[in-house]
């Protein structure tokens, strides 16, 4: 069971991960974003994106996490290997030049899936999770409004789903550590 989950939150990742270029990058390149109403305070706003087709080094990306998530499915317990492979996921999800330190990936990636492994999480909170997580390995790209709203939405999502307080904190820590991290350097 606790193998199952977290393949679904790695399965929410790779959805994230083929429209994580879909958002305003640095530079003048901007995809299109449209937002259908406001986020109001603490709460992810609905946004229909739409933006360019993923690039062959994407492409490869995802297919790589496709094959990571076949692994671990058949797999009981979370392994060394798996955390490392986590972690190689969590930075692809980074696009454009300011991408998070390995060392807080990997911070991130080991929290993640201690946290995760109960099986707390339903797929519609794995699913604001994951994206609330590829916004803040992009938040070099977005702004501190945009940021606010994912350690938000992070926080909301882990907190009601009763994973345990001190994992929580950890893994709150570790999003708040890569957004400012990628914030001070835009």
């Amino acid at each position: 069971m606790k193998r199952k989950q977290l393949a679904i939150f790695l399965s929410m990742l790779l959805l994230i991960a083929g429209s994580a270029d879909a958002r305003p990058h640095r530079g003048g390149q901007v995809q299109s974003t449209t937002r259908t109403r406001p986020a109001t305070s603490g709460e992810r706003s609905t946004e229909a994106r739409s933006g360019p087709t993923p690039s062959a080094q994407q492409q490869a990306n995802i297919s790589k996490l496709k094959q990571d998530l076949m692994r671990i499915k058949g797999e009981s317990e979370v392994t060394q290997a798996q955390k490392d492979q986590l972690s190689a996921d969590l930075l692809t999800l980074a696009q454009g030049t300011q991408k998070p330190s390995q060392a807080s990936v990997d911070k991130l990636a080991n929290d993640l899936s201690t946290a995760l492994a109960d099986g707390k999480l339903t797929k519609a909170e794995q699913a604001q999770l994951a994206q609330s997580v590829a916004d803040l390995m992009n938040s070099a790209n977005i702004s501190p409004e945009e940021v606010q709203a994912a350690l938000n939405s992070a926080q909301s999502v882990l907190v009601s789903s009763n994973i345990d307080k001190q994992d929580v904190q950890q893994i709150m820590g570790d999003l708040n550590a890569i957004a400012e991290e990628l914030q001070k350097n835009r």
